[in-house]
């Protein structure tokens, strides 16, 4: 009997401690990073997936007023972040247009989640630019826009 209690108070304090500590080493270091886009920039590869033009390099910029800037798109647009954590998702759209000239509406829906526990962020998003571009008419093009966050990015 006495070996049963010895045995019981062992697992219990093991639990315990085990139950304590667990949370604290799954917790990643830097934890913040995953609560929000604002101010991040990343670093991404864009295949057009309609086309099949040669991937190019980006940058995508969430800055902290809901701007969302595409250097590959003439103008700035707008960001949402619809949740928080570890998949973090996103909507991007921005809208170009010179009348009866051109107009594209670009709508990107995009997921940034932690790189295997590393802290640093990646970028999975699909990009869909729609509308009228002279000497290629009427466009429906399908982007898919891999990366990770670096906010020194710089194209070259």
């Amino acid at each position: 009997m006495k070996t049963y209690t010895h045995l019981a108070a062992g697992l219990v304090f093991a639990v315990g401690v085990f139950g304590a500590v667990a949370p604290l080493m799954a917790t990643p270091d830097e934890s913040q990073r995953l609560r929000g886009l604002e101010g991040r920039v990343f670093e991404v590869v864009v295949q057009n997936l309609t086309t099949g033009d040669p991937p190019f390099q980006n940058c995508y910029s969430f800055l902290e007023d809901g701007i969302w800037i595409d250097p590959g798109f003439p103008v700035p647009g707008t960001w949402v972040q619809h949740t928080n954590g570890t998949s973090t998702t996103y909507t991007a759209e921005a809208f170009f247009e010179i009348p009866t000239v051109i107009s594209v509406l670009l709508v990107q829906e995009g997921t940034v989640t932690p790189a295997q526990g590393s802290g640093v962020l990646q970028l999975e998003a699909i990009s869909r630019a729609t509308g009228f571009i002279p000497d290629l008419g009427e466009i429906d093009w399908e982007f898919l826009s891999v990366g990770f966050q670096n906010n020194d990015c710089s194209l070259p």
